[in-house]
């Protein structure tokens, strides 16, 4: 695996670019990032959002979720300790970089004025420090990033880089709503390396042509009862394509004649939209919703439908990549119940802003621990779970609670053969590992890669879309 690499794309043009221009301006270059041979087997990074052992586990017992299980079989388990609070773009990018978000600049979704009106989203040139794809490539390690958070506008790297994007704007100048996942013609780096972009651009054209019926083979047919229901439903698309476009690109990724990179990093978002739409619908009591009411007639098998689907979405990926593929599947945080706080605002059938009470019924207001799996080459199996006791009667409880978000970027260093900065304040899981971990480098964010970052200070298309969307979910305003 260590001499894979990816071909005639420019990569290396772009990875020795900024020595060359620090010549150029006379800055002296640092002695040269670590390098590394690559890892022995492949690395498939699997970042989930807001998928919850609460959930996973009676599908995982009923046998819903065959994939999970055997990855669960022949590895090791925890529920991962978050951050507070739990905003996807700092945890996010606390996974991919070991450090905190003080540290690593992404504190938000947005930045805000001095009378907090959100004015404009972060994007990836607020970061401050290294991420592992940034890390990888500078040691020679081909990697892929497939929609992670926090990588829009997209960098140059030893690989494909394909950003989330958000909020098209319609020819008329009317905005058509926030919908991430949306590859836009004619908006600049969403794809690295350009010439890569007509293949990507092609990939997600048929799905999106075709997502009703994905869609359809996911949920089978799906009738909402009123407006109010049609729009929380509708809303949800942008995940559910943008999902299935990251699918679609990292199983083509694998399929090339070179197979797959030597690390993969691929982000799955719609577990967590449907929590948030959907859990009243698939446990309604707390809610006072009778369990022959519209809502659960009509999305009652929303959340565990998507969850089966994220199942399957990892058993293709293992599928298409070598047997001995190392995988890493962590998610930012856990999912509960909001019913106490929806009973605050009123009721189900109360009001905000005109809306029922049903649009942000599920969360994660105190950091709730997320799914953590650690499997393949190199990794010890059975730890984190009674010894024993088969995972189909795994409960909660039998789950360990142990590491963190910030250890996920310093074991897959670990995994690849480099060591983690001093100052990443995560660990090596060398409990779970049967290598052992390098030894620890002062830091890997070196001044002249500092200095050489681009700022160009591009927006996704419509960022008001966005933050529309962020306030409805609740996630804008007071922590």
């Amino acid at each position: 695996m260590g001499n894979r690499r990816i071909q005639s794309i420019g990569t290396a043009r772009a990875l020795f670019a900024v020595p060359l221009i620090l010549f150029a301006c006379g800055v002296a270059p640092e002695a040269g990032p670590p390098q590394s041979d690559g890892p022995d087997a492949p690395v498939l990074l699997l970042g989930v959002d807001g998928f919850e052992w609460g959930l996973a586990l009676p599908l995982l017992r009923a046998g819903e979720l065959p994939n999970l299980e055997a990855a669960i079989e022949r590895g090791s388990v925890s529920a991962l300790e978050t951050l507070h609070p739990t905003w996807s773009p700092r945890i996010w990018t606390s996974v991919a970089t070991g450090k905190l978000p003080a540290d690593h600049g992404i504190e938000d979704f947005v930045h805000y004025d001095d009378e907090r009106n959100p004015v404009s989203l972060f994007t990836q040139e607020d970061r401050r420090t290294k991420a592992h794809w940034n890390i990888l490539s500078d040691a020679g390690v081909s990697v892929d990033t497939i929609g992670w958070w926090m990588t829009f506008p997209v960098e140059p790297v030893h690989g494909l880089m394909v950003a989330q994007t958000n909020a098209p704007i319609e020819a008329d100048g009317s905005r058509s709503g926030p919908e991430k996942g949306l590859l836009r013609a004619g908006v600049p780096a969403q794809v690295h390396p350009a010439s890569m972009e007509a293949e990507v651009f092609e990939r997600f054209a048929e799905i999106d042509a075709g997502l009703d019926a994905t869609l359809e083979g996911i949920f089978g047919k799906v009738e909402p009862y009123n407006e109010e229901s049609a729009g929380r439903w509708s809303d949800c698309r942008w995940a559910f394509r943008a999902d299935s476009t990251y699918l679609a690109l990292a199983l083509a990724q694998a399929a090339r004649a070179e197979g797959p990179a030597d690390v993969t990093a691929v982000y799955l978002g719609g577990s967590d939209v449907v929590g948030h739409r959907f859990f009243a619908a698939h446990r309604p009591g707390p809610f006072g919703l009778a369990e022959d009411s519209e809502e659960v007639r009509a999305f009652g098998e929303v959340v565990p439908d998507y969850y089966r689907f994220v199942d399957a979405a990892l058993g293709r990926l293992l599928a298409a990549w070598p047997e001995d593929t190392t995988l890493i599947l962590a998610t930012d945080h856990g999912m509960v119940s909001l019913d106490q706080d929806v009973q605050k605002r009123g009721g189900i059938l109360g009001s905000r802003d005109g809306k029922a009470n049903l649009s942000n019924t599920g969360g994660h207001p105190r950091g709730e621990r997320g799914v953590f799996v650690l499997a393949g080459t190199h990794v010890r199996a059975g730890l984190g779970r009674p010894a024993g006791k088969p995972v189909r009667e795994l409960e909660r409880g039998d789950i360990e609670d142990f590491g963190s978000v910030l250890d996920v970027a310093p074991t897959l260093l670990a995994l690849v053969g480099l060591g983690a900065g001093e100052d990443m304040p995560g660990r090596v899981l060398e409990r779970y590992l049967d290598v052992e971990a390098p030894a620890r480098v002062p830091t890997h964010d070196d001044a002249a890669w500092l200095e050489a970052r681009v700022h160009t200070g591009i927006q996704p298309v419509d960022p008001s879309g966005r933050i529309d969307q962020l306030g409805d979910l609740g996630y804008l305003g007071d922590e």
